[in-house]
């Protein structure tokens, strides 16, 4: 995962695992970012009548 994120052995060498575990997930984040969005769209006429009110 590392040489897929771009990080040599030296600069690991001079970071700690946690430095190079947190470069690792900004990355694969700016790579795959999460659509957080939820979906919208419009009320059928199903929709309208599966309400009970």
């Amino acid at each position: 995962m590392a040489k897929e994120a771009k990080l040599s052995f030296d600069e690991m060498d001079m970071m700690s695992i946690g430095m190079v575990l947190e470069h690792i997930e900004l990355y694969f984040e700016m790579k795959h970012p999460k659509d957080d969005k939820p979906t919208v769209r419009k009320a059928t006429q199903a929709d309208i009548n599966a309400l009970k009110i």
